[in-house]
């Protein structure tokens, strides 16, 4: 009591008015960003969108938070050397705010398109969400809350350089532009002549070269290695999936060989991976394929002998054989095979052929994979002793069922640093720190110490 000072800890359910919460037009998105550079590291972000937007305002709003923060510093040292402004040097910056708004809008735009967002699965991606959907349809059924959005940054396309055709090329051997100095030849070509002339010259123009259209492709990439299986089925040993999976954007992949993949492969996993492997992947871009090292192993040269290629030759790879995870080490310490999505099997075998993923050479051919092809990265059982298990514990590496995930704890949100925007308090993003429900909850139920 405020008058005599009384205090009891009795709940009085008639002093408490409850009241709803108001409603607000934006909610909080908690979302986790794999960066394509190796120097970056994967960070947890908060963004605030609209309820009934769609999943493309939540890269746009994260496209915003990576460009503040990639161009901080710069920003910070224009802001050192601008002085104090004068009134009409105020006015031109009130006029063009809207072209630089509109501007920006569009390399927002440009930055979310090179962005993915995916179902993530224990340590695989399922499948590429599309942007235009909704955000209830991220809700979770059971909890109807947002789940953690998983957003992987793609390969940029490459800029294809526009060109006439050779029948355009043949019709106008030359084409006129605006900056060429264009002087009539008699001097009657003036008034209504000239304008008839200049109409004919704007006909005779040629069209505009269509675009080159680059062809795409999406491959998913999860990485593997040997355990010991608790209730062992068919074999003692089974391939289990482990870390952080991979999605990569290739431009043109029916022109890369086994060795381009391979290489493509290593690069983006070497963030990944342990240091211990660091210099395995790059001493490989330097050593000869998988093909031509079997073929000096063997005596022979690898223009010797030319072995069919293509699905329909594609080699299968069983459990009990040597070269599921262990013979001769290869250029990068592991090899690329086609399996399902969570990695139990091959993609393109039946299952009673007890295949665990095709082999995809490392050799100057054509690739064998195609657009929409689960890899997985099948680790050598050297590097796996190495660091001691990819950095799990060897003991505790058991699986339940043949395939099956490993108990070791394999979050994929554990060591994932947090953006400032996770915090609480204002920020120069705009808004206050969010946190979940379920956050609020727990901070509301805490323990607290009533006086007696």
């Amino acid at each position: 009591c405020r008058t005599c000072g009384y205090e009891s800890a009795r709940f009085e359910p008639f002093s408490f008015l409850t009241v709803p919460l108001p409603e607000d037009e934006q909610v909080s998105v908690q979302l986790v960003f794999y960066p394509l550079a190796n120097t970056d590291e994967r960070q947890k972000y908060t963004v605030r969108v609209k309820h009934d937007g769609t999943l493309f305002d939540v890269l746009v709003s994260l496209a915003k938070i990576l460009y503040s923060d990639r161009h901080e510093d710069f920003g910070a040292a224009e802001d050192e050397g601008i002085g104090k402004k004068d009134s009409n040097e105020e006015n031109d910056d009130a006029s063009n705010a809207a072209e630089e708004d509109d501007t920006m809008q569009e390399v927002y735009s440009d930055m979310a398109k090179n962005m993915a967002i995916v179902r993530m699965k224990e340590s695989y991606v399922l499948n590429i969400v599309p942007n235009n959907w909704s955000l209830a349809k991220m809700q979770n059924r059971e909890t109807g809350e947002l789940d953690v959005i998983h957003i992987y940054e793609l390969d940029p396309l490459p800029k294809t350089e526009d060109s006439l055709t050779a029948e355009q090329a043949g019709k106008y051997p030359i084409a006129a532009t605006e900056d060429s100095d264009t002087v009539p030849s008699t001097a009657s070509e003036t008034g209504e002549d000239s304008e008839a002339a200049s109409q004919e010259m704007k006909d005779e123009q040629p069209p505009e070269p269509a675009a080159a259209e680059i062809k795409t492709s999406y491959l998913a990439i999860a990485q593997r290695k040997l355990e010991l299986g608790a209730r062992p089925f068919l074999h003692p040993y089974a391939q289990c999936l482990f870390g952080v999976p991979l999605l990569v954007r290739v431009a043109d992949l029916e022109g890369y060989t086994g060795r381009d993949l391979y290489d493509l492969v290593s690069e983006r996993v070497e963030k990944y991976v342990p240091k211990a492997i660091h210099s395995i992947l790059r001493r490989g871009a330097s050593l000869a394929s998988d093909e031509e090292m079997a073929s000096d192993a063997d005596g022979g040269s690898p223009g010797r002998i030319r072995k069919p290629r293509g699905r329909q030759h594609r080699k299968q790879i069983m459990s009990a054989m040597e070269e599921a995870s262990a013979g001769r080490m290869p250029r990068y310490g592991f090899r690329l095979r086609l399996a399902s999505r969570d990695g139990r099997r091959c993609a393109l075998c039946p299952w009673y052929e007890n295949c665990i993923g095709c082999h995809v050479p490392d050799d100057d051919s054509p690739t064998i994979v195609s657009c929409g092809d689960s890899l997985t990265i099948d680790w050598h059982l050297a590097l796996d002793l190495q660091t001691e298990g990819f950095g799990a514990k060897v003991a505790d590496a058991s699986l339940p069922t043949p395939g099956q995930r490993s108990n070791v704890a394999n979050d994929m949100l554990a060591g994932v640093k947090k953006h400032k925007t996770c915090t609480s308090g204002k920020n120069k993003y705009g808004y206050g720190g969010c946190i979940t429900l379920e956050e609020c909850l727990d901070a509301f139920s805490e323990e607290e110490k009533i006086p007696e």
